[in-house]
């Protein structure tokens, strides 16, 4: 049985926000929960045969997008906001601690808090310039949040710490 006749360029499907005005359930604690239940219960065959591109949105908030055989979730961030929260450390690591960044020594940078929307915790290690040819290894721990459509540091979440 064929459920689709032509594949379509993309399909998006959007979930309203769960709405419980009962004081007995944190829906908010849950969040995640249910973005993974949403994530899981995709027939991913069946969405590759109707359409190029499977979106799924929980309360406007992307949860998971598949194209063409990539899968992108909530917990991973988007190109463009890994440049934009790169530029805004190099930055910030030239303004306050006067390092010039070189390049990150550690591949998973960037993670979501897991009970914050709109927080990534950043514990990488990186290297800066120290003269023409040698550089230092340094570790940065810190806490960032979106707000007013730009990344900025959460509650003094920031420490720079030389590598032995």
């Amino acid at each position: 049985m064929q459920w689709f006749s032509t594949r379509e360029k993309e399909i998006t499907i959007y979930i309203p926000k769960l709405i419980n005005y009962s004081p007995i359930f944190d829906d908010e604690s849950q969040r995640n929960e249910l973005k993974n239940a949403f994530t899981e219960s995709l027939n991913l065959e069946m969405a590759q045969k109707a359409s190029e591109t499977v979106t799924i949105l929980y309360d406007g908030d992307n949860v998971v997008r598949y194209s063409d055989g990539d899968k992108e979730t909530y917990l991973d961030l988007d190109q463009s906001s890994k440049n934009e929260i790169t530029n805004m450390i190099k930055e910030k690591l030239y303004t306050e601690n006067n390092l010039k960044f070189k390049k990150w020594l550690s591949t998973n940078k960037f993670t979501f808090d897991p009970y914050k929307k709109n927080m990534v915790v950043i514990d990488t290690v990186f290297s800066v310039k120290k003269n023409l040819i040698f550089s230092e290894d340094y570790r940065l721990k810190a806490k960032l949040i979106k707000k007013d459509l730009k990344w900025t540091v959460y509650k003094n979440n920031w420490k720079v710490e030389k590598r032995d």
